[in-house]
């Protein structure tokens, strides 16, 4: 018995020696708008071992390294579209203090241990740069009146932006038909941003009147994260009931919804417990929630609900 536990202790010690520095998370960020700052975490576990260095890298080229034993312990190397503030960044940040198109890549972290137990491990993430236009997606094509029986021939333009938008259209708040859409395209530059185009083709008879209103909303949103809509009202002038005068509006208030309640970091059995609000609007705004770009659900009223089902 003496004999076998001393087995298991020498065992045990022997697992101790070689349990290997491990990462907890790499906290890259899928995406970011361009020129905004970025940080990049690196979260690791030495398991009772020295650290040695902390390396970051873009696209497998180094820019920053973190050497607790020397002086300074923090040195960082020239690379195009990498702004590092050196100043900001440590042994498990770094802090690229705004971003241009050439920020977009992959980025890894690697991390070494001390000997005699000399390990490293990396990590990588993708880091994409979004552009997002500072305009709402616009409707052009719209008449002064519309009878019963003309017809509604209108187009939404949104761009440029990185990646594409994906255009969406509403009728009285309603997703329209797929065969009311006649054409979508892309025009694609040398900078990689693209302007999308989509077109509302349509009918116009009394189905298609809310309380005497017809409204037509095109949203545009950027891989399911950002999302912008521009409306457009076409309301009874007191002339005829069959005819309708167009009138411009644009919702106050925020540019797109926006989502509180949040925390920075969720771990396995974690409860996600947030929030979507809507920006004003004279009809009721459609919400819809996404998880990993997979739709949670979608309420058309009150403009507030609440996502702890997701």
């Amino acid at each position: 018995m003496k004999i076998l536990i001393i087995t298991l202790l020498f065992l045990a010690a022997l697992l101790k020696e070689c349990v290997p520095v491990r990462f907890e998370y790499l906290g890259v960020p899928g995406f970011v708008l361009l020129g905004e700052p970025v940080w990049l975490d690196c979260g690791y576990e030495l398991e009772g071992n020295e650290l040695y260095s902390v390396k970051w890298y873009k696209d497998n080229v180094e820019f920053y390294r973190y050497l607790p034993s020397d002086n300074p312990s923090a040195l960082r190397y020239k690379l195009d579209g990498v702004y590092l503030d050196l100043e900001r960044s440590n042994a498990t940040h770094a802090l690229l203090y705004k971003t241009e198109m050439q920020t977009e890549g992959m980025y890894g972290c690697e991390v070494s241990t001390e000997m005699p137990h000399f390990r490293t491990i990396k990590a990588e993430k993708e880091l994409y740069v979004y552009v997002i236009p500072e305009g709402d997606p616009a409707i052009f094509g719209v008449m002064n009146r519309y009878p019963i029986g003309s017809a509604v021939n209108v187009t939404c333009v949104f761009g440029p932006s990185k990646p594409a938008a994906e255009l969406t259209w509403y009728i009285n708040g309603d997703k329209a038909p797929e065969a009311y859409v006649r054409q979508r395209q892309k025009e694609i530059y040398q900078n990689e941003l693209e302007t999308t185009k989509s077109r509302l083709f349509f009918v116009v008879d009394p189905s298609h009147l809310r309380q005497g209103t017809l409204s037509l909303q095109c949203t545009a949103s950027v891989s399911l994260i950002h999302s912008k809509s521009s409306i457009e009202l076409i309301v009874n002038d007191g002339s005829s009931g069959a005819e309708f005068l167009h009138v411009p509006h644009v919702p106050p208030g925020l540019e797109g919804p926006s989502i509180t309640g949040s925390v920075s970091r969720y771990y396995v059995g974690d409860t996600v417990d947030v929030n979507c609000s809507s920006a004003r609007s004279l009809e009721p705004a459609q919400l819809q929630w996404f998880v990993n770009d997979n739709e949670g659900g979608r309420m058309s009223n009150p403009n507030h609900w609440n996502a702890w089902r997701s």
